[in-house]
């Protein structure tokens, strides 16, 4: 019971959507809304790119908390705040290999009908020769 707990755990967790973040360019002084992914794929920022999940962060002037808004956070840190999704806009996207199971998933019961129906097939007209040979000798 606890191991299937357990797997089902794994599996959910697997399934879970990334938290949302903010992504703060250094360099360039730019931040925005980040969204990692879910369990189909997901969006990898290149470098100078940083991703921050910790609602606080520790700047020059002090600590900086993530309440309201992704803008005004971008604006207490005096960074240029870039509206929509930075995973989307500036990521390289990555399929999950829970896409491949779930699609092979769907094809697996189609597959699984045409392997039936090709060996009833081959059952079939193998039976049918042998009764074709019976009668002819």
């Amino acid at each position: 019971m606890i191991s299937q707990l357990l797997i089902i755990g794994f599996v959910w967790n697997l399934l879970a959507p990334l938290p949302p973040g903010i992504a703060i360019n250094p360099e360039t002084k730019e931040c925005g809304q980040y969204f990692g992914g879910d369990e189909f794929g997901g969006f990898a920022l290149a470098s100078p790119w940083e991703v921050i999940y910790d609602p606080a962060i520790q700047t020059g002037s002090g600590m900086v908390q993530w309440e309201r808004s992704v803008a005004e956070y971008c604006q207490q840190i005096s960074y240029t705040y870039i509206p929509g999704n930075l995973g989307e806009i500036y990521g390289q996207h990555s399929k999950s290999n829970i896409f491949y199971i779930f699609l092979f998933a769907k094809i697996a019961p189609w597959v699984l009908i045409l392997a039936v129906i090709l060996i009833g097939y081959t059952l079939y007209s193998k039976r049918k020769k042998k009764r074709k040979s019976a009668i002819d000798s």
